[in-house]
């Protein structure tokens, strides 16, 4: 679902370990080539403790939850 000029819509993702919390926040438009797609790598740099900016289309959040539960960590889920 790209949109004009390779822009897609962005997300940033962060874990908050004190408070168990994954943090997603809109990023606006970026090029598809400055966000994340791959659900592991996603997962795998979030439980690294990085931000990741990622493609925000093809329900990317819900895929990365469910693969942290399937890591055995689960998170709430929290938009700022």
């Amino acid at each position: 679902m790209a949109i004009a000029g390779g822009a897609v819509p962005s997300i940033r993702l962060e874990i908050n370990g004190h408070l168990n919390r994954l943090l997603i926040k809109g990023n606006g438009s970026m090029s598809g080539d400055m966000t994340m797609t791959d659900i592991d790598d996603i997962c795998d740099k979030l439980l690294a403790g990085e931000v990741v900016i990622v493609d925000a289309t093809a329900d990317r959040v819900r895929r990365v939850d469910e693969e942290l539960i399937e890591r055995g960590i689960t998170l709430e889920s929290w938009p700022w």
